[in-house]
């Protein structure tokens, strides 16, 4: 009999076990303090606040974050909890669901005879939240109230403090929800990720995605540009991060990128200072809903992302997609960088389906090749500029040499040729024995555009 009881307790307690193990977690952040509280007085009272009502949580039966994860908060960060900064905090904590806050107390203290009587008075507001949403589950008050006689002032460490936030946290523990729904994780592996050729991994890509949240300035950590990043490092590409990426972001030729107008010289000038070989430009802009279905305590946004994909040696489009997201907070900018970071983390996903399905082996390096324009003045007579080019058209690594336009004594022409050959272009055109009669001389190069002038 006795052995029968011992295994049904023992199967009771492990089923136990595993309902405490499937429920979701609940962190219990630090309360913002009362304004009339030095900053070195505050933090102590605001540990201790949640730390009652973490305990009250407990003895409800929920699933609590142990309070070392809480530990590493900063003051700031404590503050910017109570003006809806989640999303910077939920970074560090693994919870589900948290508990973020306010709290005031009022001493009162009426002087009798011999001894004080001190009346304190503590009130917490709070607000359940869903930490992968932002969404508010639940808004939660308590007050407390303890009255204590004493020969000396009360102070943060008195027993009367700590009771009133017992009371407090008690009638705070009214409000919350006794079950809590299961919550699925934030980062959810990719059902069909991508598989990249090594060729593609010797490649090193730049992400440059400039946001705006309408009516606010451009943001300074662009979420879009952020989750693209991320895709590409955990797909195993290589991403240029260098310092110039903040600055290059706001100029104009990323816009005139999306829209198909910017110049080869621009991208290959992109490929040669700062050794790249695929850009990834793009728009974000989030903005408030106009309906928030009626939820007075949150505000929802939302954000779309258009990306386009070029190869810069030979400027071909590789993939061209956009995404839309939402996201919802008690902070318009929190919730527009929410709704910024879906639609990048969609948006991200289609880009490297697109990468993975490009042809690069049609563009691999021994059959690169490059198209230079070039300009040379001075000529007298056409058929003298046509010698010339007939002749450049033998040298090697030359492909095809077409004149496209002689005007008031100067050759245009398109020089196609292997990319290797072309970095030299310049000095051959100055310098090659098939070509000194011709005393070209040099005013202007660049890796797509060659100026100059004959002396014959």
């Amino acid at each position: 009999m006795n052995k029968i009881v011992a295994t049904v307790c023992a199967l009771a307690a492990t089923v136990c076990a595993l309902a405490q193990a499937n429920k979701p977690t609940v962190a219990v952040a630090p309360f913002a303090p009362p304004s009339n509280y030095l900053k070195e007085e505050w933090r102590p009272l605001s540990d201790q606040a949640s730390a009652i009502v973490g305990e009250e949580l407990f003895k409800a039966g929920h699933r609590l974050l142990e309070r070392t994860h809480l530990s590493q908060l900063t003051d700031e960060e404590v503050l910017n909890l109570s003006q809806g900064g989640i999303d910077q905090v939920a970074r560090k904590v693994a919870a589900d669901y948290m508990v973020v806050g306010s709290m005031s107390v009022e001493v009162k203290r009426t002087n009798l005879i011999l001894i004080k009587e001190t009346t304190v008075k503590v009130n917490l507001n709070a607000r359940l939240v869903q930490v992968g949403t932002g969404e508010v589950k639940a808004m939660l008050t308590g007050k407390g109230e303890d009255k204590s006689a004493s020969v000396l002032d009360i102070d943060l460490g008195s027993p009367s403090l700590g009771k009133a936030l017992g009371k407090a946290a008690l009638d705070l523990m009214k409000g919350m929800p006794k079950e809590l729904e299961p919550v699925a994780s934030t980062n959810p592996a990719p059902a069909n990720p991508v598989s990249l050729s090594q060729a593609v991994k010797d490649l090193k890509f730049m992400v440059l995605v400039p946001e705006v949240h309408l009516s606010r300035p451009r943001i300074p950590d662009p979420a879009v540009q952020t989750e693209l990043n991320r895709a590409f490092l955990e797909a195993g590409l290589k991403v240029y991060d260098g310092p110039q990426i903040a600055e290059l972001r706001e100029q104009d030729w990323v816009r005139e990128a999306m829209r198909g107008t910017v110049s080869r010289a621009q991208l290959e000038e992109l490929r040669t200072r700062y050794g790249v070989d695929v850009l990834v430009a793009g728009e974000a802009i989030s903005e408030r809903s106009e309906s928030n279905l009626g939820q007075r305590d949150t505000v929802t946004c939302r954000g779309r992302a258009e990306i386009k994909v070029l190869f810069l040696e030979t400027g071909q489009l590789i993939a061209a997609e956009s995404s839309h997201g939402s996201g919802r907070d008690l902070s318009e900018i929190i919730a527009s960088k929410a709704a910024l970071r879906s639609a990048g983390q969609d948006v991200a996903a289609k880009v490297l389906r697109g990468i993975a399905s490009f042809n690069f082996a049609s563009t691999a390096a021994g059959d690169r090749e490059l198209t230079v324009e070039i300009q040379i003045g001075g000529w007298t007579k056409i058929s003298a500029a046509e010698g010339f080019l007939k002749t450049l058209a033998q040298l090697p690594g030359v492909k095809q040499a077409r004149r496209t336009e002689f005007r008031g004594g100067v050759l245009f022409a398109e020089i196609k040729m292997s990319r290797e050959e072309a970095s030299d272009l310049p000095v051959r055109l100055e310098s090659h024995p098939t070509l000194k009669a011709y005393k070209i001389a040099i005013e202007t190069s660049s890796a797509s555009k060659v100026i100059g002038r004959t002396g014959s």
